[in-house]
């Protein structure tokens, strides 16, 4: 189970041939998890969605209680449609679903995924794949570098480039670690706290007394 005060985000690629949807938590020590993924589309034999289902099948999927800090889209999306005047970023975000341009720059994104992909000091990668995301492990293994830019990765077969794109846009964007929540402490055992035997004075308990050199020279 991932705790609920993890960090969460979600990834995705969309177009008429397929939305792909990733969602990734973080933990205290910033390592990754994709705990979740949606695919449908022409792609894998299923009914293409337009922009609004698209964002009502992923709202669906995303637990009640379920906070989600981000949703990183490419910014083709965005882009304005001739005969509707609107993107399909506008309509997502009209039916709920906020979100966050991702970076176009598909090299630095592969460099990224790469870097996620890395053991951290502890010997395991930053970046973990729950085995019930089986779309994203099956292109991520099928899926080959560029024969024109070494450090890109190949556009075809296209439809096992979706999987990995939404991955790729969450790794060039920014994310947080979660932070342990320190221990809840009874607001009246507070106020009837003493200290030398006085009540602790409230606007030094609130304020932290007075500022310290390293606080002032903090930059």
């Amino acid at each position: 189970p991932i705790p609920s005060n993890w960090v969460k985000y979600r990834a995705i690629d969309y177009g008429l041939d397929m939305t792909a949807c990733l969602w990734i938590a973080v933990d205290y020590k910033g390592r990754c998890y994709v705990y979740r993924e949606f695919f449908q589309g022409k792609d894998n034999g299923m009914e293409g969605l337009i922009a609004s289902e698209a964002a009502e099948k992923i709202l669906e999927r995303t637990l009640p209680g379920e906070r989600i800090s981000a949703t990183f889209a490419p910014t083709d999306i965005w882009n304005t449609q001739k005969d509707t005047g609107k993107s399909a970023a506008e309509v997502m975000m009209f039916a709920g679903l906020n979100l966050v341009r991702a970076s176009r720059n598909r090299v630095q994104g592969w460099l990224q995924v790469k870097e996620y992909l890395r053991n951290m000091p502890d010997g395991i990668p930053r970046l973990l794949i729950f085995n019930t995301c089986k779309t994203l492990i099956k292109c991520m293994k099928e899926i080959q570098v560029s024969e024109k830019d070494p450090d890109d990765c190949a556009t075809e077969p296209h439809e096992i480039t979706h999987a990995p794109d939404a991955l790729r846009y969450f790794c060039i964007s920014r994310s947080l670690p979660s932070e342990e929540k320190s221990e809840v402490i009874n607001e009246e055992e507070i106020l009837e706290a003493e200290v030398g035997g006085a009540q602790e004075d409230y606007d030094e308990f609130m304020t932290g007394g007075e500022p310290t050199a390293s606080y002032l020279n903090y930059r």
